[in-house]
């Protein structure tokens, strides 16, 4: 009589009981925006809080460990993500929500937890198993510009494709092409990543630093977005909602689409 079931999937009535019983609860400080498709069935990546080098500062997460936010000024705060695949076609979105200073992109665990510094902390591209997509347009290996890219301004969605599976990379702006005429979907024209070992697992990150116009944000849609999109894709397995559509095979990082 008095149980319930809310399983949140109606982004309207997030109190929506549908046990049947019609014990709805009433949604309070809660908006569509709020509404997460992550279940204890199948999670979907976020952040990860536990992911720090010793003496290295550590960013600020919210918004359910989808936003990293730094302050400080003239040190680069880095986070990556839950969940680090080692085969598999993979698909993000980054929001660089605010600041002046971002590196996204992808690093193994192995490189952004064993070394680093407290200036640094491991951005993406710092070490030989990452790579990072510079604000400046460069893209980064081992602190070496390996490729030379457009530049992102503040509010643009910066789409990552991970082709674990060939040993591929991509990156796009917003609706534009992919970088370098690429497409992940027929393998053409992606950075080259065959250089990591066999079996080394790669999570998507960002670095950022606050700068003269304030604290620096970074939002990460891995298929649960903490920010507002206009559209809504999903990949081929029927997961996710991500603003801009997914390349034909790739899919959002959670634990069904791993296995």
């Amino acid at each position: 009589t008095n149980g319930f079931y809310l399983d949140f999937e109606d982004s309207a009535a997030l109190g929506d009981d549908v046990s049947g019983n019609g014990n709805d609860f009433t949604v309070n400080n809660l908006t569509a925006i709020d509404q997460s498709t992550d279940t204890c069935t199948n999670n979907f990546a976020t952040l990860n809080p536990l992911n720090a080098n010793i003496g290295a500062t550590v960013p600020t997460l919210s918004e359910g460990n989808l936003r990293t936010s730094n302050s400080i000024t003239n040190k680069m705060q880095t986070q990556y993500s839950t969940l680090a695949p080692s085969t598999g076609k993979f698909y993000c979105e980054v929001k660089a929500t605010a600041g002046s200073v971002f590196r996204i992109g992808i690093s193994s665990y192995n490189s952004n937890q064993a070394q680093g510094s407290s200036d640094t902390q491991n951005r993406p591209g710092q070490f030989s198993e990452g790579w990072g997509y510079d604000k400046t347009g460069n893209v980064y290996k081992t602190e070496s510009s390996v490729g030379s890219y457009t530049a992102y301004n503040t509010g643009d969605i910066i789409c990552i494709a991970l082709d674990m599976t060939n040993k591929k990379l991509y990156f796009k702006r917003n609706a534009n092409a992919w970088e370098n005429s690429a497409n992940p979907a027929t393998g053409s024209n992606g950075i080259d990543i065959s250089s990591i070992p066999s079996g080394t697992g790669m999570a998507f990150g960002a670095g950022l630093e606050a700068g003269s116009v304030g604290a620096a944000y970074a939002d990460f849609n891995f298929g649960s977005p903490p920010f507002s999109i206009s559209s809504g894709n999903t990949d081929g397995n029927g997961y996710g909602n991500m603003e801009y559509a997914i390349p034909s095979g790739y899919y959002v990082l959670n634990t069904k689409n791993l296995s």
